[in-house]
């Protein structure tokens, strides 16, 4: 038996159901990895915070599904989800390993891709730069005769682990214009096909996977182009990176139009499925759906904006609105992801009103994100937020007064709070502290690329 919360739970053997749907050869869509009952009650532990007993139901399936590779590989895909959410690197890189190996030898051509992308951010996560970005080539080599979208979602996963790097970021930029150009070429291509029965809905829907794709690689040109202006004004960087640099509010704004016209074709072509998970994002190895992806461009957008004279605050502001409305359409679908987003998003919205001058509202923001993020189990993933809005809210309280007082002691006890939290986030079983992640979520953008692309997208 296993105790998850307040719940008694037995490891009962394999499932009925599922040998019966072996024997009887349902097709993979009748019968999916959700209903495996160890997998049901995993999620519910998750649920609940209780990492341990989810990692046990979620080992048991895994033997269950020993036969059947590909709802295998979705079993441990999960685990090393949780390893992820407990800020376990190493042991996600060496789940995300055995992944890939699987796919490798049972000759998934599909989850090969897949497993490859994940495997590459969580080697970035854990500081490994120069690994990630030579497994990730190495893969894309595997890649090349494949299906164009897979192609351009590997060389994706290359510019956002180089944004990362601190010598070979100049490398981005080439990369992502290929893709952007590949995406033209390709819808010229649909468009220069001749007529024949169903051919406007196959170029509605080219357009359509086209749009996506670019909005993807355009946000990976806004985190570009923010980690360059944070690198410029910290003094670092190689020559071949600031090269590109020379006026990064101009370029930053540049980006934020090209991402800006990605948005706007891919608005276009959602009629009622943002909610779902489009082949297009699946072939990209992208785990998201539509509206998300939107959302997360619209609050891209409004970042683009923010890098402007203080005449733009307004279209920020614009923009991080329409995004938390869609955020909070998709946390009351019960998306986890949705509520971490609309989290994120509120907190940036708060550095807004703070930068307006509007301290109360600010601090009501703020408010409201910790609030929330009180509701999430504790996990790397709510850590890293929690951290990023106490300093952010101290930062807000350094410059406020009250009856003629300065509020900066109230600032400095949330500063010790974050350290406390961050303490406590990377403290290991032996006792020691040390940093299992190099990469620390800030933006929503880097929130996406980081958890879009570390996921295997089932």
């Amino acid at each position: 038996m296993r105790r998850c919360g307040s719940r008694v739970l037995k490891l009962r053997p394999p499932s009925f159901a599922y040998e019966a749907g072996r024997r009887q050869r349902f097709p993979f869509s009748t019968f999916t990895i959700a209903d495996i009952p160890e997998v049901k009650e995993a999620k519910i532990c998750a649920e609940r915070g209780d990492w341990g007993g989810a990692l046990q139901l979620l080992d048991r399936a895994s033997m269950v599904l020993s036969s059947v590779p590909e709802m295998k590989m979705q079993t441990m895909s999960r685990a090393a989800d949780i390893h992820q959410k407990q800020g376990d690197i190493s042991k996600e890189i060496s789940e995300r390993q055995r992944i890939l190996q699987l796919a490798a030898e049972s000759g998934s051509s599909q989850y090969v891709p897949l497993a490859a992308k994940a495997l590459s951010i969580a080697l970035l996560r854990g500081g490994e730069l120069d690994k990630a970005v030579m497994h990730n080539i190495e893969a894309l080599q595997d890649v090349k005769n494949q299906n164009s979208l897979i192609r351009m979602g590997s060389q994706l996963v290359t510019a956002v682990i180089l944004t990362h790097h601190p010598r070979r970021s100049g490398e981005v930029l080439g990369i992502i214009d290929g893709v952007v150009a590949e995406c033209s070429k390709e819808g010229s291509a649909g468009k220069a096909q001749g007529e024949g029965e169903g051919s406007d809905d196959q170029a509605l829907e080219m357009e359509k996977n086209l749009a996506a794709t670019r909005c993807v690689g355009e946000l990976v040109r806004v985190r570009y182009y923010h980690h360059s202006q944070d690198s410029g004004r910290r003094g670092i960087g190689d020559d071949n990176s600031s090269q590109h640099i020379s006026a990064p509010t101009t370029a930053a704004a540049a980006a934020g139009t090209a991402l800006a016209e990605a948005h706007s074709l891919l608005e276009g072509h959602m009629s009622g499925d943002e909610a779902l998970r489009h082949p297009t994002l699946l072939l990209l190895g992208v785990s998201s759906s539509l509206g998300e992806l939107s959302g997360v461009c619209l609050a891209a957008r409004g970042s683009c904006y923010g890098v402007l004279e203080d005449a733009s605050i307004a279209l920020e502001e614009t923009c991080l609105n329409k995004a938390i409305k869609r955020f909070e359409a998709m946390e009351e679908e019960g998306g986890e992801k949705g509520s971490l987003y609309l989290a994120n998003a509120l907190r940036s919205l708060a550095k807004l009103r703070g930068r307006k001058g509007d301290g109360v509202v600010a601090e009501g923001l703020f408010r409201s994100v910790l609030s929330k993020l009180n509701q999430f189990p504790k996990s790397i993933l709510e850590a890293e937020l929690r951290i990023a809005t106490l300093r952010d809210y101290a930062a807000l309280l350094e410059k406020m007064e009250w009856n003629g007082r300065s509020r900066k002691p109230e600032g400095d006890k949330l500063f010790l709070e974050a350290s406390a939290t961050e303490q406590e986030m990377f403290k290991e079983k032996t006792g020691e502290n040390t940093e299992p992640h190099n990469i620390h979520i800030g933006s929503i953008t880097d929130q996406w690329l980081l958890n879009a692309f570390g996921r295997m997208p089932f």
